[in-house]
């Protein structure tokens, strides 16, 4: 059959004409060839109506389609990280981004947090493979690239000073009883934000159930939903630290003068005059006296030399964090602590808060001596008998 010949047009490219669709070259093989490549993607079976389409235009689709029944805050996040993407592949068609292009941009978010990571590599994964389904492009370029390498969480365990502190301030500051809970119960913020005592704590079956979170989203106004996921739903021991300080509190742990939740603003008020209190008890003084009472004064001019002055790190989820650690320290099985901290499985356990501590650390040498030396001793014993 003989090769088509096409009409040069006045800006001096070719075109030729496919189902509707137009190519264009600077010569006449250059068009045919992008004509062929078409009728290629078509027979491999990538939608004529879509083969067009940029990353911009598909990710808009595909956020509200997969992601709709997301909490505010989670659909956030999704949002932004769309957002970085598209700065940077946005414009180009998505079946011809490459893995190159994906692992260009995957560098960019290294050094961050692994859980950020994760979610950004999970998220641009998710968006390739819904246009794999849909026809759109023909293989995925996020497949098996590695994910760049981030830090893992900050938060700690808190010190045996600090957990004395915290005890300590029950009665004494509003942010108190909520953060003994968060240390002896586990719960997170938008959990104890949300707790009712009078409706949320059996005391005569020596149970905390929680039902209800508080998120915020992008907003400052708090929302009362139940918890983002089912194992959330959960009923969690009273153990004796916890329990005289509830025996006499009522409504809400933490509440605005309406007796309605607290704000994000006002929670993050209340902690840091929570961490100032506790700061002060734990130095003797406030910051801005220490090293000028008469006591330090005397001390200073005595020769003698301030310690020095120590903060007050702690941040609410570090107490979730410690009572996970606690658990494990006390040997707890790990299926009732995964029921306790409201997690599916023990992944997330073991990934962020299991962290092997020293006392555990030491407990498990003693039981491996103890365990080898029984052994010896059998041994012993068996060669004793013969």
């Amino acid at each position: 059959m003989p090769r088509q010949t096409l009409k040069q047009r006045s800006d001096g490219r070719y075109r030729v004409k496919y189902k509707g669709r137009e190519f264009y070259g600077n010569t006449q093989s250059e068009a045919l060839e992008k004509r062929e490549v078409f009728k290629q993607e078509l027979a491999r079976g990538l939608r004529a109506n879509a083969l067009g389409i940029t990353f911009l235009d598909y990710s808009s689709q595909w956020l509200p389609a997969y992601k709709a029944n997301c909490a505010d805050k989670t659909y956030n996040d999704y949002v932004r990280i769309i957002n970085h993407a598209c700065q940077r592949i946005g414009a180009l068609p998505i079946k011809e981004i490459t893995a190159t292009e994906i692992r260009l941009l995957f560098n960019e978010i290294s050094g961050k947090s692994q859980s950020y990571i994760n979610k950004y590599c999970m998220t641009i994964n998710s968006v390739f493979a819904a246009a794999l389904n849909d026809h759109i492009i023909l293989s995925n370029p996020c497949h098996k690239l590695r994910r760049p390498k981030g830090h893992e969480g900050t938060h700690r365990a808190i010190t045996e000073d600090e957990r004395k502190l915290i005890v300590e301030s029950v009665g004494e500051h509003d942010m108190a009883l909520a953060a003994l809970i968060m240390l002896y119960a586990g719960l997170r913020r938008g959990e104890v934000l949300a707790l009712n005592l009078d409706r949320d704590v059996d005391l005569a079956k020596g149970r905390i159930y929680v039902r209800h979170a508080v998120s915020f989203g992008d907003e400052n106004q708090p929302r009362t939903s139940s918890p983002k996921t089912e194992s959330g739903m959960r009923a969690i021991p009273i153990f004796s630290q916890l329990l005289p300080a509830l025996e006499n509190a009522h409504g809400l742990v933490l509440r605005r003068e309406n007796g309605q939740p607290m704000s994000r603003s006002a929670f993050l008020k209340k902690w840091s005059s929570y961490l100032y209190y506790l700061e002060t008890k734990m130095n003797g003084c406030s910051k801005r006296w220490y090293g000028k009472t008469r006591e330090h004064v005397e001390l200073i001019a005595s020769g003698g030399q301030m310690p020095q002055y120590r903060r007050c790190t702690i941040r609410p989820h570090d107490l979730r964090h410690t009572f996970c650690t606690t658990c494990r320290d006390a040997g707890v099985d790990i299926q009732d602590v995964i029921n306790w901290m409201g997690h599916a499985d023990e992944k997330m356990i073991m990934r962020i808060y299991d962290h092997s501590s020293a006392a555990r650390e030491s407990r498990s040498i003693r039981n491996m001596e103890l365990y080898l030396h029984q052994s010896d001793e059998r041994v012993k014993m068996g060669v004793n008998n013969e």
